[in-house]
């Protein structure tokens, strides 16, 4: 999933946060294109599946 697709998920970037009970904004900033492979397991569990986590194979290298 793209960090995009989260976001709209959620409706906003700071109802994302409140949903991962992440402290500060600019670590979904910091994410880029693509939220952490931990953090997207941790989406897709939150929506039920509704987005899905993308192996790091199929992800690349993108945030390590």
């Amino acid at each position: 999933m793209k960090t995009s697709e989260a976001i709209q998920f959620f409706g906003s970037q700071v109802a994302l946060k409140q949903a991962l009970k992440l402290k500060a904004r600019q670590t979904i900033h910091a994410w880029g294109e693509y939220p952490p492979e931990g953090r997207q397991y941790q989406i897709e569990v939150l929506t039920d599946g509704k987005l899905r986590a993308e192996r790091r194979e199929k992800v690349g290298m993108r945030n390590s």
